[in-house]
């Protein structure tokens, strides 16, 4: 509870203090990359490798602080395992997990001198979590919803005055799971509007 005391005073103390010398401009980032599932789940064949993507837009004043919103697509994991029942038989289970986060985003240049490109990023939100399984010829499909926060590192490199590249972190908590996934992507961002 402490740390996020902590965000929230450096977020706020750069409203007051901290501005840039840029106009006000919108963003949209996309990023796609690797994600690594943290379970506390021990099933022998469980894959917690896949694919996560991210679509953000962020607003951008002259202050350090920007604001956004952010979803995407994360692979959470899957199973592929054999079952032997004394009453059913022999069967694979298959089961899977998807999770697609809608997600208020805060983003900061904590070093905007020495490091101009890199920015912190946290907030919070909600996940929309998607089962799917199969198991002696019966499938199943689920879906929940889970509160959770965010937090990661971007790098971004502009390539010219509207486009940038770069790469990101991002650590996402999922409560009703009680589990988390660590996210590492490519990420390209183009500011589609400036005042």
């Amino acid at each position: 509870m402490k740390f996020i005391f902590l965000i929230l005073f450096i977020f706020s103390s750069s409203l007051l203090f901290s501005q840039r010398d840029s106009l006000y401009h919108l963003s949209v980032d996309a990023a796609l990359g690797y994600s690594k599932y943290m379970t506390t789940m021990t099933f022998e064949d469980l894959n917690k490798n896949g694919f996560s993507g991210t679509f953000r837009v962020m607003w951008h004043p002259e202050y350090l602080l920007s604001l956004g919103v952010e979803s995407g697509y994360q692979y959470l994991y899957s199973i592929r395992s054999d079952v032997n029942s004394i009453q059913f038989g022999a069967s694979e289970l298959k089961a899977s997990m998807i999770s697609v986060p809608l997600l208020f985003v805060t983003s900061m240049c904590i070093f905007p001198i020495s490091l101009p490109n890199f920015e912190l990023q946290g907030g919070g939100g909600v996940f929309f979590l998607f089962n799917d399984g199969e198991l002696y010829g019966s499938k199943i499909y689920s879906h929940v919803f889970s509160f959770g926060y965010h937090f990661g590192g971007t790098y971004l490199q502009p390539v010219s005055d509207k486009v940038s590249v770069g790469a990101q972190v991002k650590y996402y908590y999922i409560s009703k799971l009680q589990d988390s996934d660590l996210s590492l992507q490519f990420l390209i961002s183009y500011k589609f509007l400036s005042w």
